[in-house]
């Protein structure tokens, strides 16, 4: 894990603490960017509602075929990729700096440990099967993103850890750091997730925690007071942009 000095510490030590992240920087200075949020049985397609758990939702690659002993018919089993495959297939499915806004960059993710601001740890309760993420930086004014998606072994787990997320931002305030209520974004995002406003004395932004079947998704994004935002959409919008570029890439 990379460690630095810089001013959003407060916020953004508080803040990586949903769901596993420390704040770290680019060691040019640029700022830094966060992230706000046990039945290890295969995922298989929910045909039904015609959407594909994230495990398996290369149906190519986790289906295989083999011969029936008794029967000497075909059957299809589904095979579960490992967290290497399934990031290789997420990565190029996140945002880039071009669809967030013009002057954008993109910077290393990392994904050390972390406690919630409110002292509640989620990834030690409900571990992550896979996670990745992106993080992108605008050098003048101060303005950074971080979207991040993380995988569980089931839709049960992604529930309960995307729960214990928005529990461990629902405390009002945590060493400096302002934290907002929780402000319910399901209908404008197409699927369950919720807004939280982050505040210090010097800086100001937003978590959106999300939860779609097996996968919690997030986004944070931080600014300097009075930083002109202007040339970025609100968070919501990025939130909802990003979403949908993973569901729409993987239901075809």
């Amino acid at each position: 894990m990379r460690t630095h000095a810089h001013p959003l510490a407060a916020l953004a030590i508080a803040a990586s603490a949903v769901i596993g992240l420390a704040a770290c920087s680019s060691d040019n200075g640029a700022a830094p960017t966060t992230s706000k949020v046990q039945e290890a049985a295969p995922i298989t397609v929910d045909t039904a509602a015609a959407r594909t758990d994230i495990t398996t939702a290369d149906t190519t690659s986790a289906t295989t075929e083999g011969t029936s002993a008794s029967t000497g018919g075909s059957t299809a089993s589904s095979v579960l990729p490992t967290p290497d495959e399934l990031i290789a297939q997420l990565e190029p499915l996140l945002l880039t700096p071009e669809e967030v806004g013009p002057s954008f960059v993109k910077q290393p993710f990392s994904d050390p440990p972390g406690g919630t601001p409110c002292g509640i740890e989620v990834e030690s309760t409900y571990p992550a099967y896979a996670i990745t993420g992106t993080e992108l930086v605008e050098p003048e004014p101060l303005l950074a993103m971080l979207e991040e998606v993380r995988v569980y072994p089931s839709r049960d787990d992604a529930a309960a850890a995307y729960k214990l997320a928005v529990t461990g931002f629902s405390c009002g305030s945590a060493e400096g750091l302002t934290l907002g209520t929780p402000t319910d974004l399901s209908s404008q995002l197409g699927v369950t997730g919720v807004g939280i406003s982050l505040a210090t004395d010097q800086y100001e932004g937003a978590i959106v925690i999300a939860q779609d079947r097996d996968a919690i998704f997030v986004f944070q994004f931080q600014a300097a007071i009075g930083a002109d935002t202007s040339s970025v959409p609100d968070p919501a919008t990025v939130a909802t942009a990003g979403i949908k570029k993973i569901n729409d890439a993987l239901t075809g």
